[in-house]
């Protein structure tokens, strides 16, 4: 239940600031994409498993989920754009359906990863 109500409250704040401006992005969007990287951080974990990355591999992976995180931290957008989530979303995506898990869960768990991904993609549209 805390699941789908911090999913709920995630997109109520990623699609306020679907119209707002640079500045009421880094206020709404960032802290929202912030709220859901915490689960997503998990599913990409998951997907470093199931995808079987070597040692090495999985480091960039890890190296890139800290700069991520770092970035939302700081609520500065330009770092968050650096940060590779192009190379994140699909392990993230992975790390969810390679799970057993009840379709219902498994939608949930998807669809906040495409929200994040969208809330990255306005942000990025914003700052080029």
């Amino acid at each position: 239940m805390k699941l789908l109500i911090s999913l709920a409250a995630t997109t109520a704040l990623l699609l306020a600031s679907a119209c707002a401006g640079l500045q009421a992005r880094e206020n709404v969007l960032i802290p929202a994409m912030k709220t859901a990287f915490v689960g997503i951080e998990k599913n990409i974990g998951e997907g470093v498993v199931a995808a079987k990355l070597t040692h090495g591999e999985a480091q960039v992976v890890e190296a890139e989920v800290a700069k991520m995180r770092i970035a939302l931290d700081s609520g500065d957008p330009y770092k968050v754009k650096a940060a590779d989530w192009q190379r994140l979303m699909p392990l993230a995506t992975l790390g969810v359906t390679s799970r057993n898990l009840v379709p219902s869960v498994e939608r949930i768990l998807l669809m906040r990863i495409e929200k994040f991904d969208r809330a990255y993609i306005e942000l990025v549209k914003v700052l080029r």
